[in-house]
Parts: structure tokens; C-alpha cells; sequence
């Protein structure tokens, strides 16, 4: 069933109160028994059973083409995992885009952080690819993981439709997925060209 105005009025303190969680960061991750923090410059790789728990990365550019050219792969156990421009896997494009949520945060000076949760048995690797003359300083946090049969990899991917056209009005397909795992959600961002429209709409 849908709900109804009663429905909202009834559970309005509830709303509130996680629409508010949701854009609070929690407390860093660094705080968590267990904890190791490592410092790189580019690229790190990680060893043993362990899971991810923040991965904070600093360009020294944050000009918009250079957060769509370097690209964030990830690869755990021998497996890419991730490979999606930076600004884009922060949810800061198409450029930079400063906001607070509970999974992802980047800051007005240009700092990405998330927050997903990445599990790996042997092994992870993290580089940015395509850097240029682009330094990117990161910071990442993990803790002990005891990988089981209930255990699954964190997986992000990223296309783009390029000069997509308004009209005729279509249904657009944002992710097609299959198999067991759990879905977390779509970072939908849209570049408009057109100074007749200012990108409202039921995107």
C-alpha cells in the first residue's frame, strides 16, 4: 500500500531524525577497535584478512576535467572491483561539489572521503590512474575481517551517456544487475549543455 499524509504526519520525528543520520558523518572510522591507518601517494596495496573502512583522497587539482580524468580503480583479491573517475565515485560531479552524507562526504577544499564498507581476504590494491601531473595524497582506514561464505566484495561502476537527448521522452536504464549481493544505491549526475534548462524534472 502507499502511504498517506497520515502516514508522514504519524512518523514525521522518525524522518527527521534520519534524514538528519544521513547527512551527519559518523565518527571516524579510525575509531574503530582494531584500526590501521595507512598514508600513500597514488597507489597502496593492503595485505591480509581485512576490511576497508575509509578511504580519503586529496587531489592537488580539483579543476573538473582533471576529477574525470584520473580514474580510481580498485582491485580486491585479484579482482578489479572498482574503476570510476574520481570526482564521480565521491559523488562530486561533474566537478566539485561540496557536501556531507553518511557514506560519502567532500569538503569545499577538495578532500573525498567514503565510507563503504570494502572486505577482501588476501589482498587490495588502490591506484589512480591517468594523474598527469595531479598529486592525489589518500588515507585509508581497515580493520580485521573474518572472510566466510556470507562475505562479499564492494563493487562500483560508471558509464556516461553522452549528448543525451531530451526528446522524445524515453525510459533510461541506470543499472541492470543480477546474483546475489546487495544493492546500495546510484550517483545520477547530469552535465547540461542547454541554458533553456536548468535540469528539474522526475530524473
Amino acid at each position: 500500500n502507499s502511504y498517506t499524509p497520515i502516514d508522514l504526519e504519524r512518523n514525521s520525528e522518525t524522518i527527521a531524525d534520519t534524514a538528519a543520520a544521513l547527512q551527519r558523518p559518523p565518527q571516524p572510522a579510525s575509531a574503530t577497535p582494531g584500526a590501521e591507518t595507512a598514508a600513500f601517494v597514488g597507489e597502496t596495496e593492503l595485505r591480509g584478512s581485512r576490511v576497508v573502512r575509509s578511504l580519503v583522497l586529496k587531489p592537488s587539482s580539483t579543476r573538473p576535467a582533471d576529477l574525470r580524468r584520473i580514474t580510481l580503480v580498485i582491485e580486491a583479491d585479484g579482482i578489479e572491483t572498482v574503476r570510476v573517475p574520481l570526482g564521480d565515485f565521491f559523488g562530486a560531479g561533474p566537478g566539485l561539489h561540496p557536501y556531507a552524507s553518511f557514506m560519502t562526504s567532500v569538503s569545499p577544499g577538495g578532500t573525498l572521503t567514503a565510507r563503504w564498507p570494502m572486505p577482501f581476504r588476501e589482498s587490495l590494491s588502490i591506484r589512480l590512474l591517468g594523474k598527469g601531473d595531479v598529486q592525489v595524497h589518500g588515507e585509508v582506514v581497515h580493520t580485521p575481517w573474518n572472510w566466510d561464505s556470507q562475505s562479499l566484495y564492494f563493487f562500483a561502476a560508471w558509464r556516461h551517456a553522452h549528448e543525451l537527448p531530451s526528446w522524445p521522452p524515453r525510459d533510461w536504464t541506470l543499472i541492470a544487475i543480477q546474483g546475489r549481493g546487495v544493492y546500495v544505491g546510484t550517483l545520477f549526475e547530469i552535465a547540461n549543455a542547454s541554458k533553456g534548462w536548468w535540469g528539474e524534472g522526475d530524473e
